[in-house]
């Protein structure tokens, strides 16, 4: 009994460098739910026309998509922790400075550093959490930090008017001291990833760090000689991606699953929210600031539901039976929209389209966590896991960007309707690719995962180890 109580403490303990990690999010959610719910604000203020405040929001990406290039490289030579405490401190001097920018100019200068201070830290904490985690809860860590990021971003929404863009005294006050708080306390608590330090060469410096994890020497022993097994060959990052194949045959399939996911809507159906009523009724009201502004609240409370329904299934129900069920809910909400579109005006098409889109979003929540945050870190070995996390999650902005820019001539030339039709066969492929790739990774360790990878084995087969953990 005794026993079984040290491993559940050992499973638990990493869970408090987890929460920390995670609360770092917090200020990038709110800032960036802020800077989506004030749109309006934002024109008015700085004299937008159009599509204009797209700008804003593009440049944030682009800064984004830099933050996750460098990330690799910065991770690769300086570890997670210190990439993380970085990002996050720069986003924290950033924001502050966006809030009181005097024009347009000073403003895209401040969100593109916003977004690569997000970049480097999302990519930098996705390395960190599956690597100090061991695989009894490893699911629900992983889901942490988008958890904590979707609650930023819903605080932000339901507090419009109070939010940093408004400068209250006491919001700035209280975000800048809560972010303090949780850096200093990250400089002093937070442990070096132990699989980052044994990759260095560093040996004594992963076993302290491993000890401090699982509390007892001979566990962190026993893991660490499992780890060094993994990093026993020279080649690394994007020279053993070229080098191996069971390893480009897992990136390629991680990659085409993201991009079936954004082929799907994933990136501009949200976007879309508003223009699909036009569609299908004339009321003014479906126009309005106030019902714009409940769809939003809806959405990401939905999305919020999406990614707690992910942490607290992915290692109870397994990867690939969650997932599998997600992409079959994309199919629904996607049929959903595509029939209420095709019988034009009637009067619960609006009723039916919010159902719709709701839907889709709780789907797309868990598929994207599930995805992005769990199968890619899981399924990527030691060796190559920087380069398979930016080049991925760099695809994946890229796409969502690409999306944003085509959204207004793909809908002038195919149509609403055409263009859920082909949302929905890019889910129907999306649903088959997971049937016959995605594998159940709950519950096993990142080693025996590499291990049976590189062996050759097929990926649905990653899941059944010759060596179960306890």
């Amino acid at each position: 009994m005794k026993i079984v109580g040290l491993e559940r403490e050992g499973s638990v303990r990493p869970l408090q460098f987890t929460l920390l990690t995670a609360l770092m999010a917090l200020g990038f959610g709110y800032d960036l739910g802020a800077l989506l719910v004030n749109q309006r604000y934002l024109n008015d203020h700085f004299m937008l026309r159009g599509n204009e405040a797209d700008v804003i929001s593009g440049t944030y990406v682009l800064g984004m998509l830099l933050g996750l290039f460098l990330g690799g490289w910065l991770n690769y030579g300086s570890g997670r922790r210190i990439c993380m405490i970085s990002g996050a401190l720069l986003g924290l001097i950033a924001i502050l400075t966006s809030i009181f920018a005097p024009n347009l100019s000073i403003l895209l200068c401040t969100q593109f550093v916003i977004g690569f201070a997000f970049g480097l830290y999302l990519l930098s904490v996705t390395l960190y959490v599956p690597e100090i985690m061991q695989p009894r809860i490893r699911g629900f860590a992983c889901s942490a930090v988008t958890m904590v990021l979707s609650v930023g971003i819903l605080a932000a929404v339901l507090t419009r008017d109070y939010n940093l863009f408004r400068r209250e005294p006491l919001v700035l006050a209280g975000y800048a001291f809560f972010t303090l708080i949780v850096l200093v306390v990250s400089v002093v608590r937070l442990p070096e990833s132990p699989r980052f330090l044994a990759g260095t060469d560093l040996p004594d410096a992963a076993l302290n760090a491993l000890f401090k994890l699982r509390s007892q020497m001979s566990i962190a022993a026993h893991e660490l000689a499992g780890i060094n097994e993994c990093y026993r060959l020279e080649a690394r990052g994007a020279q053993f991606f070229l080098q191996n194949q069971h390893f480009r045959r897992s990136f390629w399939t991680l990659l085409t699953l993201t991009l079936l996911l954004h082929a799907s809507g994933f990136g501009i159906l949200p976007y879309a929210l508003t223009d699909l009523f036009s569609f299908s009724h004339s009321s003014l009201f479906y126009h309005s600031p106030d019902f714009s502004y409940g769809l939003l609240k809806a959405a990401f409370t939905v999305f919020l539901f999406g990614v707690v329904t992910t942490a607290l299934m992915a290692d109870r129900l397994g990867r690939r039976a969650l997932l599998f069920v997600a992409a079959l809910l994309i199919n629904i909400s996607l049929l959903i929209l595509l029939v209420s579109l095709l019988l034009g005006k009637f009067f619960f098409a609006p009723l039916v389209i919010t159902m719709g889109v709701l839907l889709y979003i709780f789907a797309s929540s868990i598929a994207a966590v599930l995805i992005l945050f769990i199968l890619l870190p899981e399924l990527s070995p030691a060796r190559g896991r920087e380069f398979a996390l930016s080049s991925v999650l760099i695809c994946f902005c890229a796409a969502g960007l690409f999306g944003l820019q085509v959204y207004v001539q793909v809908i002038a030339v195919l149509g609403f309707a055409a263009l859920m039709l082909l949302f929905f066969v890019f889910s129907l492929l999306l649903t088959v690719v997971v049937w016959f790739t995605v594998p159940n990774t709950a519950n096993v360790p990142l080693e025996s995962i590499e291990n049976r990878l590189l062996e050759g084995s097929d990926l649905t087969s990653l899941g059944l180890t010759r060596e179960r953990h306890v």
